[in-house]
């Protein structure tokens, strides 16, 4: 009785189909029976299982990367939403099922803190939030993890889902800084952000973490792009 008047207080809905849900779950039957979910042991650096590892062919200075979900179907549109909809009650469903796969891939590291992906500041306005911030918080209070905005974002870019795959490294070059350089000094950090597809983004990133003295740099995405998929064509 309980559960069924706090349904029709607080109605919560489905973050894929937007059908009726009760309180107690995540997603309808339906819809997380239909998830791209991320299965079996991943590799470490890029998040993919065995069969879609790529990581010989690519470097990255990130040490660890992990993810639920693969960037498709369901996920992409639930992803476009949380992002540029402002439906940011999507972003509590993700973060549950990150902070898992951070305990799944990653048992034996001690993360000193997360660190947000940065919007540059004029979309942030335009936005009102960033998304990476939202995700990071709810994982930080899972995870009993203090959340630092310590990168900000100094110039702005082309947004990457609208810049081709070869030009994304040469997009984002450059373009971070890190604000409190005295606390990321031989940290171990968990860089937080919502799609993850060249991974160029989160590279440069964890470059001027470690710049700036951090000793290891891990990320977290809700969803990553598998190899094999045309990245011009997803956003990131």
């Amino acid at each position: 009785m309980k559960e069924l008047i706090a349904n029709i207080i607080f109605t919560k809905r489905c973050p894929f189909c937007d059908q009726v849900i009760l309180p107690r779950n995540d997603c309808c039957k339906s819809c997380f029976d239909n998830l791209p979910f991320i299965e079996g042991t991943a590799c470490k650096k890029c998040s993919m299982p065995s069969d879609k590892c790529r990581c010989g062919s690519e470097k990255r200075e990130y040490d660890g990367m992990c993810a639920p979900f693969y960037y498709r179907d369901e996920v992409t549109e639930a992803i476009h939403r949380y992002k540029f909809r402002g439906e940011k009650a999507i972003g509590a469903f993700f973060a549950e099922y990150m902070a898992e796969r951070i305990r799944t891939c990653f048992p034996d590291k001690t993360f000193h803190m997360i660190v947000p992906v940065p919007l540059y500041g004029k979309k942030l306005r335009e936005r009102g939030y960033n998304q990476s911030m939202i995700l990071a918080r709810k994982i930080g209070a899972i995870l009993k993890i203090p959340v630092s905005d310590v990168i900000s974002k100094d110039f702005d870019t082309a947004p990457q889902h609208l810049t081709a795959a070869s030009k994304r490294e040469g997009n984002v070059a450059g373009v971070f800084s890190v604000k409190k350089r005295e606390i990321v000094r031989g940290k171990t950090i968990l860089l937080c952000d919502d799609i993850k597809t060249t991974g160029f983004t989160l590279s440069e990133c964890a470059k001027v973490l470690k710049m700036y003295g951090a000793e290891k740099v891990y990320c977290v995405c809700a969803a990553a792009t598998a190899p094999g998929i045309d990245k011009d064509s997803v956003l990131k």
